[in-house]
């Protein structure tokens, strides 16, 4: 600072030279896969919508009780025919009611239950979006071990090449053995290329992802994918877990409906009550003094007598309400069965997952010690190149297999926790 004031003169011109270099080191911060899942959930533009709705609807369940409020007005009026002998009439007054009616409590109680209702879907969206980002996660540290191995290959074919030309100026290579490793060493570099303007574009969509600005220079950082550590026996860690986000839902609506139709029951069967109060005073300018007095009070029960006809149209729309209750248990019941076969079949695919990543790692350990012999044995010339291609080949196979395998595996574990309502990420390795 002291340095800047010197060669600037001005503190004045120094302070937006330091809040740019700020806001430099800030969008160069190292941002890993805990800290994206953070940025999203509070950066990301549908949730941050979503949070005002929530909000608006907590406000109205806390508020939902003032219903019972009486209701008071105060009027005052001053009044004169259009003759100039009228006199001034002027009243003042008061009023005051209060009704109930038994469906007030209910309906209370599902201000409320929506506000529930909303805060589900609500956390539900949240862990939607931390899914998508883990799971992008996962895709890109797939891809920038892809990509390292691409590059590998790419370098390779490239010696490859050169060596071949070596070889031709010498004699000892055809030159339709060169034109074979020119093409090869082409065609390993556009792959290269290829996937490194794939992981752009994914990268791109990250951003939006997080809420961030796609001109944005963020720093994320791809650690290895992890799955050493994981436990081979992945159901353990799942019995009995979690209902499942659809059958919370269709629960929460099932409670819905048994409120709604208990309200419409108060209010068709069950009688209302309203107090009543009002007072008022009144005078006129032929005499200020006079002030005459009045007021009533009442109390009234009522009730509607309607609905008791056979056929009425409360019978028939709470009949209609009894099918949708019992259209939303059946709901239920498909939406716990069908749980239990997602739960089932994800178990078997990270099953699955397991064994084809144990036998594609021992595949690569075959194809880098296959490789690295054909190498040896191309450079002596006892070998065709098209061996080592093969073996370069099938040793890229194996690595890109081993890879996809590894993040098939963690995909498969996020989806579970996801359907099981457990902390994503956990089992996973990730936290």
């Amino acid at each position: 600072m002291q340095f800047l004031c010197r060669q600037w003169g001005n503190p004045w011109l120094v302070l937006p030279i330091l809040l740019l270099l700020g806001g430099t080191v800030y969008s160069q911060e190292q941002i890993d896969v805990e800290k994206a899942v953070h940025m999203a959930l509070t950066q990301n533009l549908g949730l941050r919508q979503g949070a005002i709705a929530l909000g608006t609807a907590k406000r109205v369940a806390d508020s939902a009780w003032n219903s019972l409020y009486p209701g008071l007005s105060l009027s005052g009026s001053a009044t004169r025919q259009n003759q100039s002998d009228s006199p001034w009439a002027v009243s003042a007054g008061a009023n005051l009611s209060w009704s109930f009616s038994f469906a007030i409590p209910e309906s209370i109680k599902a201000s409320r239950l929506a506000y529930e209702s909303g805060a589900l879907s609500f956390r539900e969206a949240e862990r939607k979006i931390e899914l998508s980002v883990r799971k992008f996660w996962l895709q890109l540290v797939a891809n920038e071990a892809q990509i390292k191995a691409l590059e590998l290959s790419a370098r390779n074919a490239q010696a490859s090449f050169d060596q071949t030309k070596v070889k031709q100026a010498s004699g000892l290579a055809s030159e339709l053995l060169l034109l074979n490793a020119q093409v090869a060493a082409e065609s390993a570099r556009l792959k290269f290329e290829a996937m490194q303007r794939g992981q752009e574009q994914l990268l791109l969509q990250l951003q939006v992802l997080l809420g961030l600005s796609v001109a944005s220079d963020a720093n994320f950082v791809f650690e290895p994918l992890k799955t050493a550590d994981l436990p081979k026996d992945m159901a353990v860690y799942f019995d009995g877990a979690g209902e499942g986000a659809e059958t919370q839902k269709i629960i929460k609506a099932i409670e819905s409906a048994k409120l709604a139709k208990k309200i419409q029951f108060n209010q068709a069967f069950l009688p209302n009550f309203r107090l009543s109060w009002n007072y008022s005073e009144n005078t006129s300018s032929r005499d200020w003094e006079n002030w005459q007095q009045a007021g009533t009070f009442s109390a009234t029960v009522g009730m509607n007598l309607d609905p008791l006809l056979p056929a009425s149209a409360v019978r028939t729309n709470m009949a209609g309400q009894d099918d949708k209750l019992k259209d939303l248990e059946l709901q239920l019941v498909g939406a716990q069965e069908n749980f239990l076969l997602e739960k089932k079949q994800l178990l078997d695919s990270i099953q699955a997952s397991q064994n084809n990543l144990a036998a594609w790692q021992a595949t690569l350990k075959l194809a880098e010690r296959s490789y690295d012999l054909n190498l040896e044995a191309w450079r002596r010339g006892t070998i065709e190149y098209e061996r080592l291609k093969t073996a370069e080949a099938s040793l890229l196979e194996a690595q890109v297999s081993a890879i996809q395998q590894e993040q098939n595996l963690l995909t498969s574990i996020l989806d579970l926790e996801y359907a099981c309502g457990l902390p994503l990420g956990a089992i996973g390795g990730e936290k």
